[in-house]
């Protein structure tokens, strides 16, 4: 079970991400388009990280994924996950979706605690079976800087070919979106069990 102290810090650094967790950079945010009639039923289960933006409650986070179901009430629940070398254990939260627009059904609202507001969770591209572009940005009051996330997932928990992550990349160039900001693949390889909760 996790300390009172692990749990405060969690809430902590999930109600200070949007403010000092993401990628920042000059300008306003990109109008980007999503994946269009995208189909929720077809996108749950189990996603795994291929990589991410700089995001600081994820600092040092290996054997990322994530976990999409349904709620009674028709809301998505969401579990992330990840393996905390430093703390030795894996580390998990648990929040709630829902996409507000049927009409542009990929453009998903997420939180993590009742205490803080719904984020952006843009699905861009995906194929369901394999990959998965995810996309967040604010814009900072005075809209001189915007505040970036971005994931690429994918079903099983290795890299994409090169050649899918470099179509990938050229789709983000050309929605304005920097793909230099990704960080190094992330580690998937001789993850640690998790049996906390079985998939």
């Amino acid at each position: 079970m996790a300390s009172l102290e692990a749990v405060v810090l969690t809430i902590g650094l999930l109600l200070l991400a949007g403010c000092w967790s993401q990628v920042s950079s000059p300008g306003r945010c990109p109008k980007v388009p999503v994946k269009p009639w995208f189909q929720l039923n077809k996108y749950l289960g189990t996603w795994f990280e291929d990589r991410r933006f700089f995001a600081a409650f994820q600092i040092d986070n290996t054997c990322v994924s994530a976990n999409y179901g349904l709620n009674l009430d028709g809301s998505v629940r969401v579990e992330n996950r990840g393996y905390s070398p430093s703390q030795g254990r894996y580390v998990s939260v648990v929040g709630d979706a829902f996409s507000p627009d049927p009409n542009q059904a990929a453009k998903i609202k997420v939180r993590f605690s009742p205490f803080s507001p719904y984020q952006d969770y843009w699905v861009l591209d995906t194929d369901y079976n394999s990959f998965s572009v995810v996309y967040s940005c604010t814009d900072s009051p005075q809209q001189k800087i915007k505040n970036e996330f971005c994931w690429i997932l994918t079903r099983r928990p290795y890299s994409l070919h090169p050649i899918q992550i470099n179509r990938i990349y050229h789709l983000l160039l050309a929605y304005g979106i920097n793909p230099g900001n990704f960080q190094p693949p992330t580690q998937q390889k001789f993850c640690p069990r998790y049996d906390a909760v079985l998939y």
